[in-house]
C-alpha cells in the first residue's frame, strides 16, 4: 500500500485496476475524481470501458466532456447515450494500458465527483 493513498482498484473482468500505476503526487480532489471514475465504471474490457451515471443524460454535458477526452488523445471513441446516461470509451489497449485509460479518463471523474459532492 502507498502511503497517502486510499486503497482503490476496481474490478475490471478478469483484472482489476491497481491506483498505483498512477503518479505518486495525487492530491486529494485527483483521489476523488479516480474514486468517482472507478465507482461508475459498469463494464472494463481492454479497449472498451462503458460508465453509467444519471448526470451523462444531459445533453449539455456532453460536448465539454467530449473535448476535454479528446485532448487526451487516447480515445478512438466516445458514444454518449442520454436515454441510457451511459458513456463508451473506446481505445487502442495495444498503445494504451489501463492506467493511460485512466488518466486521460480522469476529466470524466471530475465531473462526476462534482456530481455527487
Amino acid at each position: 500500500m502507498h502511503e497517502g493513498k486510499p486503497p482503490l482498484a476496481a474490478s475490471a473482468g478478469e483484472a482489476s485496476i491497481d491506483v498505483a500505476e498512477l503518479p505518486s503526487d495525487a492530491a486529494a480532489e485527483r483521489r476523488a475524481a479516480l474514486a468517482a471514475l472507478l465507482a461508475h465504471i459498469t463494464s472494463f474490457t481492454d479497449g472498451r470501458v462503458r460508465l453509467r451515471h444519471s448526470a451523462l443524460r444531459a445533453d449539455a454535458v456532453h460536448a465539454p466532456l467530449r473535448e476535454a477526452l479528446e485532448l487526451a488523445g487516447c480515445f478512438t471513441g466516445l458514444t454518449f447515450s442520454r436515454r441510457t446516461g451511459s458513456l463508451l470509451l473506446e481505445y487502442d489497449p495495444q498503445r494504451h494500458s489501463r492506467a493511460d485509460f485512466l488518466e486521460a479518463a480522469l476529466p470524466v471523474g471530475f465531473f462526476l465527483a462534482r456530481c455527487e459532492g
